[in-house]
């Protein structure tokens, strides 16, 4: 039977399974498939969270991972949808048809793998690639692992920076109430600059080039800087006309010290540091926070969320083609470090360097430090010359590069001494000169925003009555839960029934899922969780115990956000 230009031909195994070739290469064993697959499926990792099949073959190994798994994703992705078509024809597969753990990703781009990550939060993988259609399709393969190992170390980081900071957003949060009751939807930026280009201005070394001619170029676009380079554009004569801050740590906030920020609109989220807008008087939009907690106090009141990359730039970036700018030009966003440096002379970082630096500890020291704090890799920079990474900049790096192919035209880097995105050309900024003269407008229509501002402290306290109201009724049955728990495991050890007791946590399970408040509560405790999936206790006392540690993890977490908005109620 013909499959375009390729031939498929299928044929009984010696054992009888219907067996297969495709464009003259076998698809199973011809002599018993189904005990090649079991082979296969006896090396499986037992602690996967989904199998990722590099080809389908002829579906002998899905079927066999399908009966020897339970719960997790199957995930197929095959390079050819003609061959998927031909198998289901030449093979009686409603199994794996009907099943509703089987995904079939077809001659797609392997990018479109992410958000099905991103939603079920897979961990950990079982990659198992076709034997023979694998190699046929290396190049494309090859990029289907690339989505994985990008998808697994943003993960990680984020994972890391949850552990880190977890705590510390749910304080910001609280503390910033305030900014909720006066904050505008980011949906009222929506397309107001088109069709103006902007100028998205970070703090990489290379900032450092362009500096003398932000002022011409800030007559011309409208200019969006993250905190870190927001004090060096005053030195030099410009106001942003936006600035993005999402840091929810201290030290960032100095970034901003004696900045004049009147006549900037300032874009931030609710878990940034309280000390960043304190005093800040002027315009605030706020981005929708991705975190759990934050969605009983922000539905209705924010409508819209920046996308995060994990680097304030790609919130910038977001912002740029929220507000219709047809192009974006990118200053400083270096992503790597030139000449060895990490932020642009003249930036708090690089000025607390030499503040902290004495005859023990000089400034290479502490460069050398701020160098080395995550892994290092080699990049290519836009010149085509060698330029130092870090495990960090890479995931910015993916996610500039995967956004930057999906909207081709949209972004020009200004900056050659920073690392080469694919996606994003670079441009040289003297070819900027025939750009017009648009500040005038751009003014106007900020002045317009703000006129346009609504508060709204009665809708905010009322949420936080909510929400403390929510988390007491999800306190109770998990605080029940902890203690059943701890009786079960006194019943196992000493042999006693557990029928009753077992019974009595169903039941409270059953209360814990029906709480909006358990997402809130289980926020916290994601990384107390992976370490359970990673490190699954065997036997029924494992198991036992592992279900207590889980609701005393999710109890303390309730309670310490009980805890923090009583205070600020």
């Amino acid at each position: 039977m013909s499959g375009g230009e390729q031939e498929f031909l299928f044929f009984p195994s010696r054992t009888g399974h219907m067996a297969g070739q495709f464009g003259g290469i076998s698809l199973c064993s011809r002599h018993d498939p189904v005990r090649e697959a079991e082979r296969i499926v006896s090396r499986r990792d037992p602690q996967a969270r989904a199998v990722l099949f590099l080809g389908f073959g002829m579906g002998y190994q899905v079927e066999a991972y399908l009966k020897a798994t339970r719960d997790i994703p199957l995930i197929v992705v095959e390079r050819d949808p003609n061959l998927l078509r031909e198998v289901f024809r030449a093979r009686d597969l409603a199994g794996l048809e009907q099943s509703d753990r089987v995904f079939f990703f077809a001659g797609e781009d392997p990018e479109q793998l992410t958000p099905f990550f991103r939603e079920r939060q897979i961990s950990r993988f079982d990659i198992v690639p076709h034997a023979t259609l694998a190699p046929l399709y290396g190049e494309y393969y090859g990029e289907v692992r690339a989505v994985v190992n990008r998808w697994l170390d943003r993960r990680e980081i984020n994972m890391n920076t949850l552990n880190r900071f977890g705590r510390l957003w749910v304080r910001n949060l609280a503390a910033n109430l305030p900014l909720l009751e006066r904050g505008q939807a980011l949906s009222r930026l929506s397309g107001r600059f088109s069709p103006y280009p902007a100028l998205l201005v970070a703090a990489g070394p290379s900032l450092e080039d362009l500096l003398p001619h932000l002022p011409d170029l800030a007559r011309r676009m409208v200019v969006i800087a993250v905190d870190t380079s927001y004090g060096n554009l005053l030195k030099h004569g410009v106001k942003a006309d936006f600035l993005i801050v999402t840091d929810p740590q201290y030290w960032n906030t100095r970034h901003l010290d004696f900045c004049d920020m009147e006549g900037t609109l300032v874009v931030s989220d609710t878990s940034v540091h309280p000390r960043t807008l304190r005093n800040h008087r002027g315009p605030l939009y706020l981005s929708r926070s991705p975190f759990p907690l934050a969605a009983p106090l922000e539905t209705g009141l924010l409508d819209i969320s920046l996308k995060s990359g994990g680097s304030v730039a790609t919130a910038a970036w977001d912002l740029a083609l929220l507000l219709g700018c047809p192009r974006v030009y990118c200053a400083g966003l270096d992503l790597g470090f030139p000449g060895k440096q990490t932020h642009c002379r003249g930036s708090f970082f690089e000025e607390r360097v030499n503040y902290l630096s004495d005859r023990f500890s000089g400034p290479e020291q502490w460069s050398w430090q701020a160098l080395h704090s995550a892994p290092l890799s080699i990049r290519e920079s836009y010149r085509g010359t060698p330029i130092l990474s870090d495990q960090r900049m890479q995931v910015y790096i993916s996610w500039f590069s995967e956004h930057g192919k999906k909207k081709p035209d949209s972004t020009r880097n200004l900056s050659s001494r920073g690392v080469r995105i694919e996606g994003i050309p670079f441009l040289p900024r003297e070819q900027l000169g025939d750009l017009p003269p648009i500040r005038g407008e751009i003014d106007s229509i900020k002045e317009a925003l703000a006129g346009e501002v609504t508060v709204h402290p009665k809708d905010v306290r009322e949420r936080v009555g909510s929400l403390i109201d929510s988390l007491d009724r999800a306190i109770r049955p998990v605080a029940e839960a902890e203690k059943t728990a701890r009786k079960l495991e006194e019943a196992f050890i000493e042999g006693k029934p557990l029928e009753e007791l077992l019974k009595n946590l169903d039941s409270l399970d059953g209360q814990i899922a029906g709480e909006a408040a358990r997402e809130i509560g289980g926020f916290l405790i994601q990384p107390h969780l992976q370490r359970l999936e990673e490190n699954q206790a065997a036997g029924g006392l494992g198991i036992i115990r592992n279900s207590m540690a889980l609701y005393e993890e999710l109890l303390k977490s309730l309670r310490y956000h009980r805890e923090i908005f009583v205070a600020y109620r």
